[in-house]
């Protein structure tokens, strides 16, 4: 379980959990802004609530793989940059090494992902 308060104050909370029964669902996404509230469940249910009124809709879950691998090659083909490049994954992988020092110290961590990745150059840049 992890917190974080962005700059501009907005916080989000994500929790990760392997304890739950096949009928329990998969992944659970929640958001929530002033007056809005959305959640997805295991990508295959939406359901969208505002102050007024409520939508619900149901698609067959797609998690991004085979657009990833499409968008990918084509990016080789056409000679363009990535969509998803190698600093996607060097942010992702700060936030998960400030978490793991967060539980370590029983402290907050403060994470500057441009400071860590100064000096290293992005495609495309």
């Amino acid at each position: 379980m992890a917190s974080f308060r962005f700059a501009d104050g907005s916080v989000a909370n994500v929790t990760y959990c392997t304890v739950g029964s096949a009928t329990s669902g998969g992944e659970r996404v929640e958001a929530f802004a002033p007056g809005l509230g959305a959640t997805s469940e295991d990508f295959k249910r939406l359901v969208v609530k505002t102050r007024v009124v409520q939508k619900s809709s149901r698609f067959f879950a797609q998690k991004g793989h085979a657009e990833q691998l499409r968008s990918f090659f084509a990016a080789i083909r056409e000679g363009k940059p990535q969509a998803v490049d190698a600093w996607d994954g060097a942010r992702a992988t700060i936030v998960c090494l400030r978490m793991m020092e967060s539980a370590g110290t029983l402290n907050p961590c403060s994470i500057d992902w441009k400071a860590d990745l100064k000096g290293i150059p992005k495609a495309g840049a």
